[in-house]
């Protein structure tokens, strides 16, 4: 998983303005973030409830209007991958299969990202992407801003993304910011609330039970984060140099 602190490419601003490529375009290859020009469908609905910050940026960049928030596509085919981690691997041999399996994933992506999702392929690599989700309002990840970079192996779709090793790596960045939420919480923060809050549970039978409860989870989580510790190094032992999945810089 990967963080852009609240900064959005330009050129995936850029790339709303000219919207122009057909997913069965002649080139076979992926890329996330500049523009194009062809023929593209965009699939956009007329009021997506995605963070504050994408709005602004796309107002800022293109007006105040509805239909000039509507440039800014939610999937887009663009030509400039020179930022992605995987820009100087090479794409591998593409075969009819390969291509027309990627193909047939950007025809799903087009037409049924959640709005907090945007994607970008590219033009000139089709086994490249990037995609960006937008934190959910009402969650500690509100306006956050996180970017994907993927590659497809030419033997994809026979052999699939691996994700277990990104899960096994957030989960052993994040584990003492996770315990260290469950210490807060016991001493009765509220879920949920900002560090330093000095919001409090009342000290009543339910707060008594859920401290319970939660101090049992944590002795839990503790046991399966030493797994998970493990766990990674051996998946990190037997990854190749270009996996597929990687925080994006």
């Amino acid at each position: 998983m990967a963080l852009h602190d609240n900064h959005l490419p330009t050129s995936w601003i850029s790339a709303s303005q000219r919207s122009s490529l057909s997913v069965t375009a002649n080139k076979s290859h992926l890329d996330p973030c500049s523009s194009g020009t062809g023929t593209v469908l965009s699939v956009q609905n007329p009021n997506p409830e995605c963070s504050s910050m994408i709005l602004s940026l796309a107002r800022t960049e293109h007006g105040t209007g509805s239909d000039d928030y509507m440039l800014f596509n939610q999937f887009d085919v663009v030509q400039d991958f020179s930022d992605h981690h995987y820009a100087k691997t090479s794409p591998g041999k593409a075969t009819k299969d390969w291509v027309k399996a990627i193909q047939s994933e950007w025809n799903l992506l087009q037409k049924n990202l959640p709005e907090s999702v945007y994607v970008r392929v590219y033009e000139d690599r089709i086994d490249l992407l990037r995609a960006a989700i937008v934190g959910p309002a009402g969650t500690p990840y509100h306006d956050g801003l996180f970017f994907f970079d993927v590659r497809f192996p030419s033997e994809y779709p026979k052999c699939p993304p691996h994700f277990e090793t990104l899960v096994a790596r957030h989960f052993y960045e994040r584990e003492c910011i996770i315990l260290d939420s469950c210490n807060a919480y016991m001493s009765g923060a509220v879920v949920g609330s900002s560090a330093g809050s000095s919001a409090r549970y009342a000290c009543d039978k339910c707060f008594a039970d859920f401290k319970k409860s939660l101090t049992l989870y944590s002795e839990h989580l503790r046991t399966e984060f030493a797994a998970n510790r493990s766990r990674l190094l051996e998946l990190e032992r037997q990854a190749s140099p270009l996996d597929e999945i990687v925080p994006s810089s």
